[in-house]
C-alpha cells in the first residue's frame, strides 16, 4: 500500500512540474519587463573613434593610411632643439628643452595621417627613442588648420597606453592658428 502511494505522489508532482516551472518562467521574464519607462535603445548612426578601439600594429592599415611621414636628428643636451616634420601641407614642429633628457639623442618622428576628411583628421604621432622621459615636457606644435576641420577651436589628445589609447585632454587653437601640446614622454600619441 505505501509503495502504492508514493507512486501516486511522484505521479501528482510530475503532472504539476511542467505548470511550475512555466510559472517560474513567466515570473522570471514578465516581472522584469514591466515598467512605465520606454524601453532604451540607441539608434544613432554615430560612428566609433579610431581612439576608442584597442590598438595592434594593424590598426593603422585597418584605419586606411593617407600618407607617412618621418625624420630624424640628432640633438644634444645642452642645446636642446627642434625637429621639425613637413607633413601634409604643413610644418609639425617637436621643441625639446635643454637639460631635459638625459644623454645626447638621435630622436625620430613619424606621422601617420589616417583619415582626412571635411569633417575630421585623425593623426598617430611615434616618438623614439620610446620610453625616453623629459624632466621638462617637450611641446609638439601643429597647424590647426592641417589637423582640424575648418571652423575647429579644439582638438582631442591621446596617449597610448599598452593597447588601449587614453584621453589626454582637450587643447585649444591658439592665436597663431597652432595646436601646442605638452609631451612628458616618448611613445605614441593621436589626435582627433
Amino acid at each position: 500500500m505505501r509503495d502504492r502511494l508514493s507512486k501516486q505522489r511522484i505521479a501528482l508532482w510530475r503532472s504539476f512540474m511542467p505548470l511550475v516551472a512555466i510559472l517560474a518562467l513567466a515570473v522570471a521574464f514578465g516581472l522584469p519587463g514591466c515598467s512605465d519607462k520606454p524601453l532604451d535603445v540607441n539608434t544613432s548612426q554615430e560612428e566609433i573613434s579610431f581612439f576608442d578601439l584597442p590598438f595592434d600594429d594593424g590598426a593603422v592599415a585597418k584605419k586606411g593610411l593617407v600618407a607617412t611621414y618621418r625624420t630624424e636628428d640628432f640633438i644634444t643636451v645642452e642645446e636642446g632643439g627642434t625637429i621639425e616634420i613637413s607633413a601634409h601641407g604643413a610644418v609639425f614642429s617637436f621643441v625639446i628643452a635643454p637639460n631635459s633628457f638625459p644623454e645626447d639623442t638621435r630622436f625620430t618622428v613619424a606621422i601617420y595621417i589616417l583619415e582626412d576628411t571635411p569633417e575630421k583628421t585623425t593623426v598617430v604621432y611615434e616618438f623614439g627613442p620610446d620610453g625616453l622621459v623629459f624632466s621638462e615636457p617637450a611641446l609638439l606644435v601643429l597647424d590647426a588648420n592641417v589637423v582640424v576641420p575648418e571652423g575647429s577651436k579644439t582638438i582631442d589628445f591621446f596617449y597610448l597606453n599598452k593597447n588601449r589609447w587614453i584621453y589626454q585632454g582637450t587643447y585649444d587653437r591658439n592665436a597663431d592658428d597652432q595646436f601646442v601640446i605638452d609631451i612628458h614622454h616618448f611613445s605614441r600619441y593621436g589626435t582627433e
